[in-house]
């Protein structure tokens, strides 16, 4: 029996060969297109389950807030808390913190010369106790707690090992490791104990270097100061420590909080000064897990949080392109269905029982169905490089073999087999044979059905297709920021905390040489940070009033301006001619305006910096700038000819023209004048790329699967028109002979799919509206939600409906009206 029922299925799909290949293509890029984002959706909720112990850990976090309310937050704790913690409460088993430094450790294997700059979030100073909390694999060497024994031991990751040594052995090779605050500036020789196993991307803890923190201990007391007491003290000087407990039989938050607070109060007292300005010390518990979608703590430093309501918008664009796929399946399904029953009704006078009948539909959609399912594999295995670059990914094709991504694709055949093949099944398996052969009641029922889902069809599509140039909009808007104006002509070179300040001026002579390259300035903005360096200062304007301002700093040299384009709205830029001019600082409007000035008469007035204990004239004021991301409002800011020794970055603006020559002259410059320090460089429109990565993300991801789903709404639109038009051969040919012309029939079958268009359009528009005005005010800066968007995304699928439906009911109505009549 099974046999026949194969029989069958083939012959159906053979006798509707276009149909069924519509069918099964348009519900393989569906589940294909819904997968890859399932994958992502998946790989985001999963974040840091790498650590075998996630469901048991707990991070410490803490948070400054000055007297004007202003609230920094951090996930960082001094190091006398888990000690504390520990002795109070029985259910903490072990503890272990971590110390990470936002500039750059040189990493120096004198036997080859070689030297490596490491990158944000790569290198950490780890307690022995790390294996015991977070996942540690080993591949070369003893575990973490016997690797890292001796105080001048490094383990390093399996990549960084390739990077430093090549395919040579690293264990017990020396790297002398320089930074002008864990080693002071001085060298510092560590030994490699063994090689780990580099980590996923969906973990905030990459690091390719891990140091014994208690070699921090020797290098601190040589230099006078003394690191062990920050480890043990619950003082403000030591509110650098990444703290994680592992807690297996749950935490007692309530009581741990309260205990939290009290040890705030302390780390709060620990510094006068500090309380004197009416500053504030908090400390909060989270669970690790909840950690990539806290908004409100920075934990991962150097990488933006996730964005849950981005998690959730991609999961339901996976879900309106399976609907979509489903859609265009189910109604070919039922239409052709409406086709056989006399197919029917002839099995059930043969003496078919029903379920006979129904079994065999089932069949064909599930064998339809797993077709579609092969097909899908093959093209997420097409895909799955150009989706790792959209998405900032790296699945391989071996991710689909995961239980998860099996039982999900199963989930989607079981459905879409059912829902394609309920109908024929239930339906015209339940038919009279005498009423079927008849040709009555069959395909009435359906007809309703099939335009209600093309019409939800319409909906979605439209819904995707705004959405997609809302969002493309406002990530082009956000990138056009004053800094990334040149973006991707201007070099940055991490100028970093081992190349000498004294050498900078030497270097800047040594590139101007080149005629070519316009400007050289340096700052310490590093944008992709946000949080601007962590740069706020106190200012005070006595000439003004008796306040103290919270502001930010930029430090800069005298040429900042000019590199950047930056308008001076108000006195005159920096000129490095003028000795004075050290002594000088520009204001930006937005810092004239809370002082309750004019541009004009800020000018010559006299700003202290309170931290620094320097005094400086306003000789101008820059037009307003974004100095941090699209999320913040623009700030007042004050940039100053001061230079600090922190996270200096050159910028070099290079021509148009050889760029990729210039870059390695730069790079033969940069080693003869700093001979011994790595050259590490970037492009600024890089930088900004990393400030909206997840931003990116999901606007490369919504761009491409819009684009997908419309395709998938074109096969659809195409073969369910192609099969009206072919179920209304004979009405075509009767209206043709009566004298209608072409147009005629065409405006009237179309009719159709334009009512269906305008009930989408009423769904569609307001969900549209609601969604993407939620989104857009998550950003401080953005565009306005105006109708052309709509008009655009609407009008795209209008216009798709148009020519798809049209070209294939004129395709029909100028068939000869003779053979149309002998139709059926």
């Amino acid at each position: 029996m099974i046999k026949n029922f194969l029989l069958i299925t083939v012959r159906a799909f053979r006798r509707n060969v276009i149909f069924s290949l519509i069918n099964v293509i348009g519900l393989a890029i569906g589940i294909a297109t819904s997968s890859l984002i399932f994958m992502y959706v998946f790989d985001e909720l999963t974040y840091d389950t790498i650590h075998p112990r996630h469901n048991a850990l707990y991070s410490l976090g803490g948070s400054i807030t000055d007297k004007n309310g202003n609230r920094e937050s951090f996930g960082a704790v001094p190091g006398g808390y888990p000690r504390e913690l520990k002795a109070k409460f029985g259910s903490i088993e072990s503890y272990t913190r971590l110390l990470i430094t936002g500039f750059p450790h040189s990493l120096h294997d004198k036997q080859t010369d070689k030297i490596i700059l490491n990158q944000d979030g790569e290198l950490y100073w780890v307690e022995q106790s790390l294996g015991d909390v977070l996942y540690v694999k080993m591949i070369d060497g003893a575990n973490p707690s016997k690797a890292l024994e001796h105080i001048n031991s490094m383990i390093i990751s399996r990549s960084a090992a390739k990077a430093l040594f090549g395919d040579q052995p690293a264990v017990d090779k020396l790297l002398t490791i320089k930074h002008p605050f864990t080693t002071f500036g001085k060298d510092v020789e560590y030994q490699v104990t063994g090689v780990f196993e580099d980590y996923p991307a969906n973990t905030f803890f990459r690091p390719k270097f891990l140091l014994n923190m208690n070699g921090l201990k020797t290098t601190y007391e040589s230099s006078g100061a003394n690191f062990a007491d920050a480890m043990e003290s619950n003082g403000l000087a030591g509110n650098f420590f990444f703290t994680f407990l592992y807690m297996p039989n749950g935490a007692p938050m309530d009581a741990m909080s309260e205990e939290l607070k009290r040890l705030a109060l302390i780390t709060q007292e620990s510094d006068s000064a500090f309380r004197a300005e009416g500053n504030k010390i908090g400390s909060v518990i989270r669970p690790f897990d909840d950690m990539h979608f806290d908004s409100q703590i920075n934990w991962a430093v150097f990488e933006a949080p996730g964005n849950l309501q981005t998690v959730y918008t991609l999961s339901v664009i996976g879900v309106l392109i399976l609907v979509i796929a489903s859609i265009n399946y189910m109604n070919l399904a039922t239409a052709r269905a409406g086709t056989r029953g006399k197919e029917v009704g002839l099995r059930k006078t043969l003496g078919s029982r029903r379920r006979d009948i129904a079994f065999q539909f089932i069949l064909e959609s599930g064998l339809n169905t797993g077709l579609s399912l092969l097909l899908a594999l093959i093209f997420i295995v097409i895909a799955l490089p150009y989706f790792n670059q959209i998405a900032d990914k790296h699945f391989e094709v071996l991710s689909l073999f995961n239980l998860h991504f099996i039982l999900g694709l199963l989930g989607i055949v079981l459905v879409v087999t059912v829902l394609g093949g309920s109908y024929p099944a239930f339906y015209l398996s339940g038919f009279r044979p005498t009423e079927v052969l008849k040709g009555k009641g069959v395909g009435k029922g359906s007809e309703l059905l099939r335009r209600a889902l093309v019409t939800f069809q319409f909906a979605a599509a439209v819904i995707l297709s705004v959405s997609s140039i809302v969002i493309l909009g406002q990530m082009d808007f956000i990138q056009q920021s004053k800094l990334n104006e040149n973006g991707q002509h201007i070099l940055s070179v991490r100028f970093g905390t081992v190349a000498p300040n004294e050498k900078y001026p030497a270097l800047k002579n040594e590139l101007l040489q080149d005629k070519d390259l316009a400007y050289v300035t340096m700052s310490n903005h590093l944008p992709r940070h946000d949080y601007f360096g962590g740069m706020d200062n106190t200012f005070r304007f006595t000439e003004i009033d008796d306040k103290e301002y919270q502001w930010a700093r930029m430090s800069t040299d005298f040429d900042f301006c000019k590199a950047f384009n930056l308008q001076i709205v108000a006195g005159r830029d920096f000129d490095n001619s003028i000795p004075s001019d050290s002594n000088t600082v520009l204001l930006n409007e937005k810092a004239v305006k809370v002082l309750n000035k004019t541009n004009e008469n800020i000018l010559g007035m006299q700003v202290d910096n309170v931290f620094m204990k320097t005094r400086s004239t306003v000789i101008g004021v820059v037009k307003d700038f974004p100095f941090q991301s699209a999320y913040h409002a623009i700030n007042p800011l004050v940039i100053s000819p001061r230079l600090r020794e922190q996270d200096r970055i050159l910028y070099v603006r290079l021509p148009e023209k050889g760029m990729a020559g210039k870059v390695r002259a730069i790079e033969e410059t940069w080693k003869k004048v700093m001979p011994g320090v790595g050259f590490d460089y970037w492009f600024i429109d890089d930088e900004f790329r990393k400030l909206y990565k997840k931003e990116n993300q999901v606007s490369g991801l919504a761009k491409w699967f819009s684009l997908l789903s419309l395709c998938i709404t074109i096969l659809g639109l195409y073969g369910f028109s192609s099969f009206m038009a072919e179920q209304k051969t004979r009405e075509i040919g009767i209206r043709k002979s009566l004298g209608a012309s072409s147009r005629q029939i065409v405006v009237l079958l179309i009719t159709t799919f334009l009512k269906m268009f305008a009930v989408a359009m009423l769904i569609a528009l307001p969900v549209t509206w609601y969604f993407n005005q939620q989104w857009l005010n998550t950003f401080t800066f953005r565009i306005g939600l105006t109708a052309t968007p709509f008009i655009a995304g609407a009008g795209l699928v209008f216009l798709l409906m148009i020519f798809t439906v049209g070209y294939e009911l004129l395709k029909a109505s100028k068939a000869n009206p003779i053979k149309a009549l002998k139709h059926e």
